[in-house]
Order: structure tokens, then sequence, then C-alpha cells
């Protein structure tokens, strides 16, 4: 290439929205090496050997930003309630003396102005909503775009009232006759036991869709699609199904029996004259649309056709969703589809009524859902959304402390272009997806909405680089679609996130995350002379966030007291220091008890001593100003090992790990009842506090 190519490629990253320098845990600064940048842009599918080429794709972003004709505005425009809303100025030669009229959702017409002003502002209805904006032209020309006119906080947010809930991975629960794995009359049960334990949510792990016909992929972060739902958790057991007291889940013999069962199932309610469940099954598919005929074709190709996980390595006509042929075999396999799309109905079914069920018994938030922050490329959503995701480039996170190399996690992420192109479609839909049926949604890696670690498909994290997304639009269409939904946000920022990236959060409404483990304060010096991080006391956590006893992806508590999470890591030739580690596993035992204000012996192991140290971190849990504590129900019944191991697939039972009592007992085990009480004396403690603070 000629001189000044470096150059060029570095406007186009820059417009393209690509951070050229990262910021290391370690407060170094490191730059995208050329090469890198080169190969990112391609993964993004931008020109990068054609400068003429790359130069008119800077042009047209540049374009984009100021536009300079109404045509060149994008589908969907965001505006906050409240706030003043401008036409971009760029516009004013166009638009000034012009008209802007908007049509609402009940087809009420509103005139915005008849006469505009240059600086292209206007006042806003006070009601949120989508409307149609129509844009007249000086010269008498109209345009019409949609608009997003979103409230400026997310639902519940300014909701005070301290709450506990209880975090479980939804497979793990059990219920008598359930066959194998937990599902959603195990959810019920626990719902309706926690409630009278006086629990205000239950959070869930995601249920998002997997692969049907391929059973054996497991991880709920890896999904086929964050849209639909993992079918496997439908109850189609009752009560006359084997005893089952395995330890560990076995997938794909539990798809092997429960997708005949399905089957019948929908047999059975295609023979039934039943009008009511027709008609709801009907309007459930109607109101899914073409995504949800898309999944259900998706599905049915591979069960049926024996096709991989993967539409990338399918026969070239149909890598397309729109090509003829899909069309063709859809329409000579409808029964095999609506079969699928019955299935999706029936998961939907099962979460509304357990939502409905946290409600009547008295929950005030009820089912919290996981929402992960990517898709697998080869799945359902990546085939039918081509347009709105990235091919070509997967999520990751740099290099640090715990990854030296940085994590490639394989998943797709949202295309920020394709988004603006196509009015958000596929990030509305998702979330409309992810808030039926529950009281709130968790957001995973919530620092997504504003910039993710993005490296090519197959290439290393080391040669990944930030790619900014449009934050504010995501995070108003998030409080619009919260409020439309009545259900609340909280975003998992736990790491290093961006200055002031918590405070934006505050601002939109969303409730972050804070974890025991990772709440540290000054420096202090232990018995022996050592230095180590002290734990947060429970007055310096924050009002802003959620506090969280532990996650799927760290050690339990007695867990970690045991160091049962260093075992696991030694025992699989994951770390390099294994003395260093539990060395400082020791120093910070005894920070903790320092904390906790707890007369614990540091090499106490026995069930007693553990048992002290969990019911002391759930009244420091209860003491902190956050209104949410969430506990995650391996803690409430001292549980040693957690669910997933992160680095690993399939050498730790990620994923398969079974609750050793029934939902149904939960309620009369004593060691739960006994937390749940100590959670509410402590919470009903806080709240005049919390209340004289809320004045």
């Amino acid at each position: 290439m000629s001189d000044g190519y470096d150059d060029q490629l570095q406007r186009f990253g820059a417009a393209l929205g690509i951070e050229p320098e990262w910021l290391a845990v370690t407060g170094e600064t490191h730059r995208l090496a050329p090469q890198a940048l080169r190969r990112l842009i391609e993964a993004l599918g931008q020109p990068v050997d054609d400068r003429a080429l790359i130069e008119a794709a800077i042009a047209e972003l540049e374009a984009r930003r100021a536009p300079t004709d109404p045509e060149q505005l994008p589908p969907l425009l965001v505006a906050e309630l409240g706030s003043p809303f401008a036409l971009p100025v760029s516009l004013a030669p166009r638009l000034a003396g012009g008209n802007l009229r908007l049509v609402s959702e009940e087809d009420e017409h509103i005139c915005l102005a008849q006469h505009l002003e240059a600086s292209l502002a206007v006042t806003l209805p006070e009601q949120p909503g989508y409307y149609r904006l129509e844009i007249g032209a000086a010269d008498g020309g109209w345009v019409s775009r949609r608009l997003a006119v979103a409230p400026k906080r997310c639902f519940g947010a300014d909701d005070r009232a301290p709450r506990w809930g209880v975090a479980a991975q939804l497979y793990s629960l059990r219920r008598s006759g359930d066959g194998g794995t937990g599902d959603g009359l195990a959810l019920v049960g626990l719902v309706e036991a926690m409630a009278e334990l006086g629990a205000d949510a239950v959070a869930i792990s995601p249920v998002h869709a997997l692969f049907a016909a391929e059973p054996a992929r497991i991880s709920p972060y890896s999904p086929s699609s964050r849209q639909w739902r993992n079918p496997l958790y439908i109850a189609v057991d009752a009560e006359d199904a084997a005893p089952d007291s395995s330890e560990l889940i076995d997938w794909p013999a539990q798809a092997a029996r429960k997708w005949p069962k399905l089957r019948a199932a929908w047999e059975a309610f295609e023979r039934d004259d039943e009008p009511q469940a027709r008609a709801a099954f009907a309007a459930y598919r109607q109101e899914g649309g073409e995504a949800l005929e898309d999944h259900c074709r998706f599905e049915a190709l591979c069960s049926l056709e024996g096709l991989p996980g993967d539409w990338r390595r399918w026969p070239p006509g149909l890598r397309d969703p729109r090509a003829p042929e899909v069309a063709a075999w859809a329409a000579a396999h409808a029964s095999e589809i609506t079969f699928h799309a019955y299935a999706q109905w029936r998961m939907a079914l099962e979460l509304d009524r357990a939502q409905r069920r946290a409600r009547e018994a008295g929950m005030a938030i009820g089912l919290i859902n996981d929402l992960a922050v990517g898709a697998d490329p080869g799945g359902s959503q990546a085939w039918s959304r081509r347009d709105q995701l990235l091919d070509g480039a997967t999520i990751g996170a740099p290099p640090d402390a715990f990854s030296p190399r940085g994590q490639g996690w394989g998943v797709a992420a949202f295309s920020p272009f394709g988004l603006e192109a196509h009015g958000y479609g596929a990030f509305i839909d998702m979330l409309r997806a992810a808030m039926r049926g529950v009281g709130a949604i968790r957001i995973d890696h919530v620092m997504g909405l504003a910039r993710l670690w993005l490296l090519p498909e197959g290439g290393s994290p080391m040669d990944g680089a930030y790619l900014r997304y449009p934050f504010e639009t995501l995070m108003r269409l998030i409080a619009l679609e919260s409020h439309r939904a009545g259900v609340r946000v909280i975003g998992e920022d736990l790491g290093t996130v961006p200055p002031g990236f918590r405070e934006w959060l505050d601002r939109f409404g969303v409730l972050g995350m804070q974890v025991v483990w990772f709440e540290r304060d000054a420096w202090i010096q232990l018995d022996d002379g050592a230095w180590v991080a002290g734990f947060a006391p429970a007055e310096r956590y924050s009002a802003r966030a959620a506090a969280l006893s532990s996650t799927h992806d760290l050690p339990t508590v007695a867990g970690w007291w045991l160091g049962r999470d260093i075992d696991w890591r030694e025992r699989l030739g994951l770390i390099d220091d294994v003395v260093g580690e539990r060395q400082a596993r020791a120093r910070d035992r005894a920070a903790l008890v320092r904390m906790l204000g707890l007369e614990l012996e540091l090499e106490d192991r026995s069930a007693e001593g553990v048992a002290r140290l969990i019911d002391a971190l759930l009244v420091h849990l209860a003491r902190t100003p956050s209104p949410l504590v969430l506990v995650q129900i391996e803690d409430l019944l001292g549980l040693e090992e957690q669910a997933n191991l992160p680095g690993t697939i399939d050498q730790h039972p990620n994923w398969r790990r079974r609750l050793p009592i029934e939902v149904d007992a939960l309620r009369h085990d004593p060691r739960l009842r006994a937390r749940a009480a100590l959670l509410a004396r402590r919470l009903d403690a806080m709240m005049p506090a919390r209340a004289e603070e809320a004045r």
C-alpha cells in the first residue's frame, strides 16, 4: 500500500467506532497495532484493500452523522421524555420553515410545528411510546420516520424499599416426578417456597433457546437465540415420572426423554377441540411473526435434515432465511415448524405461570430473567438476523491479571450499523422477549451496551479492540420497553468499566451489581504482618446496585472458604502457582472475618464454622444500603460447589449440578428458614433508615 494507508485506516477505524487504544487494569495504555486494526475492520465487513472504497465508506459514515437530506435519517429516532428534541441542524437548509407532526400508536395526530425554526427543535408529548414522525420539508416534500419517546429511567428505578431474593439455576431445581431436570413446575415450587419465607425475587439462569438437535451444547450463555427459549424447561412430566436422584444432569438423555413427550403433547393438542387454547396459540404465533417462524425453521432444518447447528456450514441455498429454497422446504414441512412454534408457546406459558404465582404470593418483583451478552454465530438468531448481527467478529475480553492472553467467548454481537439501519428491530424484539413473563431482567455484561471487546472470529483476543455502541439510544429503548412491560432492569457491571459508567447506569435507572468478593476497601495489615486489600464494610456499598453473595461463575461462600475453586483449578491444571493462590486465599479469609467481626479460626473447615460464616455474611449484605440483596440458593443451603467454572467446558460439570433438596421441602429446611428469617429481620430494621433517605 502507498504512503498514508495506515493513517487512512486509523480514520476509518475512528469513523466505525473502533477505539485505537485501551487501558489495562495495571493502568498501562495499549495501542492497537495497524495489522490488528486492519483485521478487525475486515471482520466488520468493511473494505480494507481499495483506498477509494475506504474513503467512500468514511464519507458515508460521516454523512450519517450530519445528514443534509431527511431521506438520510435512520428509520428510528430516539428521544427522551421531558427533554428537548431536535433534528440534526445539518437539515436546517431543507427543513427550516417546514412542518413536523406525530401520529401515536392510537392513531392520534399531533402537530409539533407548522413553521420549523432553524434550530429544528420541538416539544414532544408527555406520553412515552412509539410514534410515526412525519417530516415536511420547506419545499413540500414529506418523509416519515419512527420516533421512540422514552422515560428518563427504567421502571421501578425509584423504589428504594429494601428487599431480598434468591438466585438459582433453573435446571438445578428438583421436584417430585420431574424426571431428572428442573422445569417450570419446579420453578413455581421455588417461587412459592421463597415467597412464604419472605423473598421478593427469584433470579434464574438464562432460558435462551439452545440447539434442540444438539443437546450436548448446554451453556445458557452461548445460545442459538436470545429471543426464544429452551423447551427442555417445559414441565412435560407429571408426578408419575420415575424418581431421579442423580447429582448431575445428563442433557442428551434428558432431550431424548423430553422431546418425544413434548411431541405427544402437541399431537394431543392438535387433536383436541379447545378453541380458547387454539386461539391463544394462534395469537402467540402471529405476535412472534417472522422472527418466530425463522427460529422454528432453523430448528426443523437441523432436526429433520441432520444439518449442523451452524448455518454457515449449510448448503448455499439454505443459508439465507429469505431464499426460495428455504420457503419451499418450509411449505413442505409446515407441521414440523408448527411443532417447534408450539414448543416456544408452551415455554412462554411456563414463565407466565411462575411469574403470576410469584405476584399472587406477594413477591414485589418475582422472576428475574437473565439476558446473555451474545448468541452463537452459527445459531438461529445469527441466521435470521444476519443484517443486524456482526458476521466475522466475536465477543471477548482484553488481557488482564486473571487472563493474561485475554478471553474469547465465541459469541456474536449486534452490529451497531445494522441495528441503526433496521430501526433497532432485533434489539427491541429481544428486549420484549426477555421481559415477557418476568418482573425484572439482568443484562449480562451491561458494559456491552457502550462498548464491546471484539476480535476477528478465530483470531486471538490479543488482536481485539473495543467497538463503541450507541449507548444512550440503547438505554432509552431499554427504559421505554421496561415501562411498557412493567419490568425492572439490573446490569451486570462487575470488573473494570469506563470512568463514569456506573453513574450513567444510575442515570437511566439500571441497578448495578456488587459481589462480596469484589468489594474491597483500604489495605489492612494482618496479624502475621502481611498486607491485603480489606473487604468493604456494609456502609461502603453503593445504594445504586444490588448486593450479592456470589454468582454462577464464582465460588459459593462455603466453596470460597474451603478453597473448592482452587482445588478444581489445581486438578485441571489451570493454576501456575497453587501455593501462591492458597496463601492469597488464606489472607483473604483473615480479611473477611475481620470485616465481619466474626470470631472464627481461619483453618476451621467444620460445617458449624462454615455455617457461622454464611450467617455473618448474610447479615453483612442485609446491612448494606442496597435496595436488593440476592443470595445464591447454594449459599442459603451451605453448598460447596459452584454452577460454572470459567475457563472450562466439560472438564468441570458446568450447568449440570442439581440441588440436593426438592423445592417443596425448601420452606421446611431449618437452615434456609433460619437464614431467610435473618435476612428479613435485618432488612426490616433497615426500613426506617431507607425511608428517611428517600425523603
